[in-house]
């Protein structure tokens, strides 16, 4: 909407109702700017222009940033002042701006300034005016106005933004994976190791339950219950903990699913709850299906067992088409109560006409009446009726539930199973089935649902319709106390076995090794050992990656004691020590970075690469990911507009990011990987949309990678998978993660970790002003430094070297290296050579080729190959060829 022109009466009037409607209206009206790229006077630093006596301090009204570089200098008068004095002094302070950048990179192109009755649009570097028009002339009609949107509208700036950025973008962009060969090479999997391919298979059913009679066994068993007082203790549970759901209106938390009284209470209302759907609500893998058969198996007092029977259908099985659905249903139900009841047997004459009773004596007192009983034609007419009552599914379910149910006096309950694992049109169409099992059937339809869906849509049909008295709510218990109960279990199993099974794996040296079945357990108390030994580390970064996703959780430990990594040489420590041995941290890293893979990649790991570019970006950068999680973690504990903490709308997200060079197209992309990736969360819960308007929260997984940035191992992995623009770099790294046999030792490991962080350092400190040259950004530097793993890198680098000698010695030498030595001594098994600063490494005998013992005298000069370089125990193996 124009304003009058009485209605500007100052500068303030010009800036607010005039310039910035303009700025923000979407074309023809407006250049389509967001807020996000508009920066006012209290963001914008002032300059020194002209010269001499005539020096002055000046500052425009608006600056546009696009992409980090500020494209268009706006500058507003009041209607009584002059514009050319205006246009003079706004090109002077492009011209100090433009100083600042690298030659022929003049990002301060565009000067616009108005006094209200008139406009001037042009560029820096010439006196004269390209657009000129007055406050009538703001119509997309107007043809001067209509080619000054067309020629300076946001699409045509971060055009422009592009241009100028790929002008100083060195192309092009190489990855040390991508350097080591084609798809079969980059995608290497080293397999799985033996104990735990036989862990995995011997008690599936204790860390992976399927059947209906593992799970019941379970909750029998090792059920851990999730109770409101015990939660969220250690710092990452808090965390989970500020990850839940904001929307938690509508439903009764269950403060102890070990003694869920108030659910309890709610089915003790027998039949006056039949025709209602109860809704159970948690997030996904918080153990809603295991609470269930909790319930059922365990927790029910003997007054609502033998008053109720659990109908449990699975809908993971069930078929997509509505035409289908229902049917399959019925089906369901009538499978289920046959197999409640399997010592009946339902094929036999007189059960059948029990079931379909009510049925048959209407018949009976209708028109059979007209037939003599017993005859022939009597019978006939029944047989045709049961026949054809068998034929219809809705008809046989309800006579099933009817007589095996109602007629006994118990309650139907029918548990809708895993409907919360399907995606949200096929969950709505299993919403749409119980509300028809609502109304067909006699019972209580229990149906687990995710809170993502609940939360969502509690509002809409069919969920409006269920009672807010019916509606619960859990939470997942602590992923170590269902860790630890499960192996208790297993372990309790192991010692039951007999011995005279066995298990065999191989050695490094080919030698194959047997050992009973019940070994397992010294391999499983190893595993536990190492998650508790390393708490602060592995714990923790596998409940922060599973969030509250105890499925997920588990899932991460299988992965992790079947992972080839763990090397069969660990496998026999964790045999001799049993199982008190505790895997090294750096196996332990290994293994949760790359699981089975040889070669770190950020799409296929729990862990992501939060220094990722994509090198087809206009101007690829390192740090958006790494910003995005960093301002997450700023404002965890701020209140955002709904007064959430740590919930906060994206653009105010942008608005910053915008500042620091990110353009809206990588900032948004990323966004989308950091939320698939579990890092952040959205307040609606969503993983497949985000928008400007919505609000995110840093999530667990995005606290856990704030704290890798630190780590060496990481930074190593990452270097495997990250795009360098320098090719002789790249190459140093691919070349050292190609030698399979010192891949993942510490010292390629601080070498790789060196090469990125040099790499990311020389980034940050590139020649090209920064956000606070011309704006006032307080610490956008804290969002993008990496300071601190610089120094974890180097610190480990200097530490290493003073208090070792050995690998100081060592530090240039790799596997494969031809060195001069010195015969130092000779065993009945080999050679002794002293090496560079008296490293002494071992010539054994069936590494010296064609020579024999006596070939060697103290004191020789000898050429060896460095054959294996153990750090840990500080040996050198040798050969000789």
């Amino acid at each position: 909407m124009i304003p009058k022109i009485e209605e500007i009466q100052n500068e303030s009037d010009v800036e607010q109702k005039l310039i910035y409607p303009i700025l923000v209206a979407p074309k023809p009206h407006g250049l389509g700017l967001s807020s996000s790229h508009i920066r006012t006077k209290p963001n914008i630093k002032a300059f020194q222009i002209e010269k001499r006596h005539k020096k002055k301090l000046y500052y425009p009204d608006y600056v546009i940033v696009v992409s980090g570089l500020p494209m268009v200098i706006i500058e507003a008068k009041p209607p009584s002042d002059d514009l050319d004095e205006a246009y003079r002094e706004a090109r002077l302070y492009a011209t100090e701006i433009n100083a600042m950048f690298p030659h022929c990179l003049n990002p301060a192109t565009i000067i616009i300034c108005s006094n209200g009755k008139k406009f001037m649009v042009g560029y820096w570097d010439n006196d004269n005016s390209i657009y000129d028009f007055s406050l009538e002339d703001l119509e997309p009609s107007n043809s001067n106005f209509s080619a000054f949107i067309e020629k300076f509208s946001f699409d045509k700036l971060q055009n422009l933004a592009n241009e100028l950025l790929k002008k100083i973008t060195i192309r092009p962009f190489y990855k040390p994976t991508k350097l080591l060969g084609g798809q079969s090479v980059r995608n290497e999997e080293i397999g799985s190791n033996s104990f735990g391919n036989a862990l995995a298979l011997e008690y599936r059913h204790l860390f992976n339950p399927t059947s209906q009679d593992e799970r019941t066994y379970i909750v029998k068993n090792a059920y851990i219950p999730s109770s409101r007082r015990e939660r969220y203790i250690e710092p990452i549970d808090k965390i989970v903990r500020a990850a839940a759901s904001p929307a938690q209106s509508d439903a009764k938390i269950i403060q102890d699913t070990g003694k869920p009284k108030v659910l309890i209470d709610a089915l003790k209302k027998g039949h006056s709850i039949e025709h209602q759907v109860l809704l159970l609500v948690g997030s996904v893998g918080s153990g809603k299906s295991t609470f269930v058969d909790y319930l059922r198996e365990v927790a029910l007092p003997k007054d609502l067992i033998s008053t109720t029977t659990w109908i449990n259908i699975n809908m993971n099985n069930a078929p997509l088409d509505p035409a289908s659905i229902y049917d399959w249903i019925c089906e369901e139900i009538i499978s289920e109560l046959q197999y409640l009841h399997k010592h009946t047997d339902f094929d036999e004459l007189e059960n059948i006409e029990k079931i379909y009773s009510v049925e048959i004596g209407r018949l009976k007192k209708g028109v059979l009446k007209l037939l003599k009983k017993d005859s022939a034609d009597y019978n006939s007419k029944i047989a045709e009726e049961i026949l054809q009552l068998q034929r219809n599914k809705k008809a046989t379910a309800k006579a099933y539930i009817r007589h095996l149910c109602a007629e006994q006096g118990k309650l139907a309950i029918i548990v809708l199973d895993n409907c919360d694992k399907r995606v949200r049109d096929e969950q709505l169409l299993m919403f749409q089935a119980a509300q028809w099992i609502q109304r067909e059937f006699r019972c209580l339809i229990f149906l687990p649902l995710r809170d993502i869906t609940y939360d969502n849509h509690r509002n809409e049909p069919p969920l409006d319709t269920a009672l807010k008295d019916l509606v619960f709510r859990i939470e997942p218990p602590l992923f170590q106390n269902v860790l630890s109960k499960r192996i208790a279990l297993a372990l309790k199993e192991m010692q039951q076995k007999s011995n005279e099974r066995s298990i065999s794996y191989n050695l490094p040296n080919g030698m194959t090794v047997s050992y009973p079945a019940t070994e397992l357990a010294c391999y499983l108390n190893s595993i536990l050992k190492s998650i508790f030994e390393y708490d602060k580390h592995l714990r923790r970064m596998i409940v922060g990656l599973a969030g509250r996703d105890l499925r997920k959780a588990m899932e991460i430990f299988i992965e992790f004691c079947t992972s080839g990594h763990i090397g069969e040489d660990e496998i026999l420590k964790i045999r001799q020590s049993e199982g008190k041995y505790a895997i090294p941290y750096h196996v332990v890293a290994r293994v949760l970075l790359r699981m089975n893979r040889r070669f770190y990649s950020s799409d296929m790991s729990y862990v992501k690469n939060l220094f990722h570019c994509e090198p087809e970006d206009s101007t690829p950068t390192y740090f958006v990911r790494i910003a995005v999680l960093r301002w997450l973690s700023q404002k965890f504990k701020v209140l955002g507009p709904t007064r959430l903490s740590g919930y906060h709308p994206v653009k105010s997200l942008k608005s910053d990011l915008f500042l620091i060079g990110f353009s809206n197209e990588t900032v948004s992309r990323e966004l989308m990987y950091l939320l698939q990736a579990r890092c952040i969360i959205a307040e609606h819960l969503r993983v497949d949309c985000l928008d400007d308007e919505d609000l995110i929260c840093l999530a667990p997984a995005g606290s856990v990678h704030l704290e890798l940035v630190n780590n060496t191992d990481y930074l190593a992995a990452v270097s495997e998978d990250t795009w360098f623009n320098d090719e002789g770099l790249a190459r140093e790294v691919a070349e050292r993660i190609s030698d399979k046999k010192n891949h993942y030792n510490l010292n390629i490991t601080l070498k790789n970790a060196n090469s990125l962080v040099d790499f990311l350092d020389k980034k940050l400190q590139d020649p090209f002003p920064s956000p606070e040259s011309f704006l006032e950004f307080p610490d956008w530097k804290n969002l993008v430094s990496i300071q601190k793993s610089y120094e974890t890198v180097k610190s480990k680098i200097e530490d290493r070297k003073a208090r070792n000698q050995w690998f100081n010695s060592m530090a240039q030498i790799n596997v494969g290296d031809i060195l001069e030595g010195i015969v130092n001594g000779k065993a009945n098994y080999g050679i002794f050579v002293k090496l560079v600063n008296n490293v002494i490494g071992l010539a054994h005998i069936s590494n010296i080729g064609s020579h024999t013992l006596s070939d060697f005298k103290q004191g020789d000069k000898i050429k060896v190959r460095i054959k294996d370089i153990n750090e840990t125990e500080e040996k050198v193996s040798l050969a000789v060829d």
